[in-house]
């Protein structure tokens, strides 16, 4: 083998999925599952991008997830891929869950891509009783703009 360890991208080859940065409900733009410009966690799933991302697994389950998390989750995003035959990832800190790109709620985001089940994955230090898990996500679950 030719290969150094840090060099092998297992999910690289064992994943079949394309991704797609998602706006305004079904704007879809073709995006990369890692950049390797970041270093870490950041680079799964080209860093950090909003509002929406989708991963078309390949895997045909008949099932499909939503991933609410901060960067800390996106390493963990490719753990779900054999399970569901989409997952929706979103990060609702400010500088990723643009409003002006969203144009819809959480909850018609889920509807559209036929949501079954929903996770939420955050570091220490983006508490799920903080603003960023307690506040923005109740407000955005049925409202796309209800102010900052």
């Amino acid at each position: 083998m030719t290969l150094e360890r840090d060099n092998l991208m297992v999910p690289m080859v064992l994943s079949p999925v394309r991704a797609s940065l998602i706006t305004r409900l079904t704007e879809a733009e073709p995006t990369e599952l890692y950049d390797f410009k970041h270093h870490g966690y950041t680079m799964y799933l080209g860093g950090a991008k909003g509002p929406y991302r989708l991963f078309e697994t390949g895997f045909h389950t008949g099932r499909s997830a939503l991933l609410i998390s901060d960067s800390y989750g996106f390493a963990l995003a490719y753990y779900l891929f054999p399970f569901y035959d989409t997952v929706l990832q979103t990060d609702l800190r400010n500088n990723n869950y643009q409003l002006d790109l969203v144009g819809e709620s959480i909850r018609t985001y889920m509807q559209q891509y036929g949501v079954d089940d929903v996770y939420i994955i955050t570091c220490q230090w983006t508490s799920i009783n903080g603003p960023v898990f307690s506040w923005r996500l109740e407000h955005f679950l049925d409202s796309a703009d209800v102010g900052q």
